[in-house]
């Protein structure tokens, strides 16, 4: 019998879920039993199996325009008012182009942007808030539990 240690590495979305990670929440949760299980099986030959659980992490991963706090997504943006028509372009370096037909004028064209972006997340306008940027082209956007994403902001299909 040689005792020993198996330690995992999944996360608290195992633990918790997030809105649109279902495809990492559930690898995370198999992780967890996983362990649970092994722990069980291993156990009478002296191994012990454990699975450590970190929270949010800053890595490559988050380094794109969007980012989940909790159920709050936080949206950098890159801001074109003056344009032909309301759009969502593609990411632009840490930045998500959003074109707007408003005028750039005492922050209108964030207000315009803000009632644009709202029915595309399926949230009221108050649950958007402007975190930097009111009369800036380069603003951060909160977006509070959004029903749905815009296809931009989704993730690319391999």
């Amino acid at each position: 019998k040689l005792p020993g240690v198996i330690v995992n590495t999944a996360s608290v979305a195992g633990k918790s879920g997030a809105p649109f990670l279902a495809h990492y929440c559930a690898s995370k949760f198999a992780v967890i039993g996983f362990t649970q299980s092994l722990a069980k099986e291993v156990a009478r030959e002296g191994i012990r199996v454990n699975c450590v659980c970190p929270g949010y992490v800053r890595t490559s991963m988050q380094h794109r325009e969007i980012a989940w706090e909790s159920e709050l997504l936080v949206v950098n943006i890159l801001g074109k008012p003056g344009a032909g028509k309301d759009a969502i372009g593609k990411p632009k370096g840490t930045q998500l182009k959003v074109s707007v037909t408003a005028a750039p004028l005492a922050g209108k064209a964030t207000d315009h942007m803000v009632r644009f972006l709202a029915p595309l997340f399926g949230v009221a306008v108050a649950d958007i808030e402007v975190v930097f940027g009111r009369e800036n082209v380069d603003k951060q956007l909160r977006v509070q539990a959004p029903k749905k994403l815009p296809a931009a902001f989704l993730p690319p299909v391999p």
